[in-house]
């Protein structure tokens, strides 16, 4: 078999994004646990990204079971719980949310510099409010950033369990 350029480039990518995607929306309807919640994706500096990752979480249910979904662009309701992306230099609305049970955020290491640390900053108050489940996920940036600064914590005071992933 020749392998083309793009089908090596694909053999790379580890589709976390992907399978953290199907992991909320299964999270969503296993059961009830999730009604009335919501579940938060932030992205980087722009919405379009945040449409990309709310389509792709739709596309696991329209085509295949036929539903249709009549919500914003940005938000996916399921189940009685709602999943909403932001991007990460608007999120006043972020952060004025009730009980987030799940927050993703997505190519987290390549937010700005201030962003990285609000976004870090707002979902780790969740914690004392709604004990959310926080997900990091990124290819690493540069040394400074939000994933070396968590790499550097001490294991016994780091809020997150770390893993790194090589797809090689």
């Amino acid at each position: 078999m020749e392998l083309s350029k793009t089908n090596i480039s694909g053999l790379r990518r580890l589709q976390v994004a992907e399978f953290i995607l199907r992991m909320m929306a299964w999270l969503c309807t296993r059961d009830e646990t999730f009604d009335g919640s919501q579940m938060c994706i932030v992205t980087g500096p722009n919405i379009e990204m945040a449409i990309k990752l709310i389509r792709r979480a739709k596309d696991i249910f329209e085509p295949k079971l036929g539903l249709t979904f009549s919500n914003k662009e940005t938000v996916l309701e399921l189940n009685g719980c709602t999943i909403e992306a932001y991007p990460s230099n608007h999120i006043d609305s972020y952060r004025a949310l009730d009980s987030p049970k799940f927050i993703l955020l997505d190519e987290a290491d390549f937010f700005r510099k201030g962003e990285q640390e609000e976004v870090r900053h707002v979902s780790e108050r969740y914690i004392g409010k709604s004990d959310p489940y926080i997900v990091m996920v990124s290819t690493p940036n540069n040394p400074g950033g939000l994933f070396y600064n968590i790499e550097k914590e001490p294991e016994d005071s780091c809020l997150y369990k770390r893993l790194k992933i090589d797809y090689n």
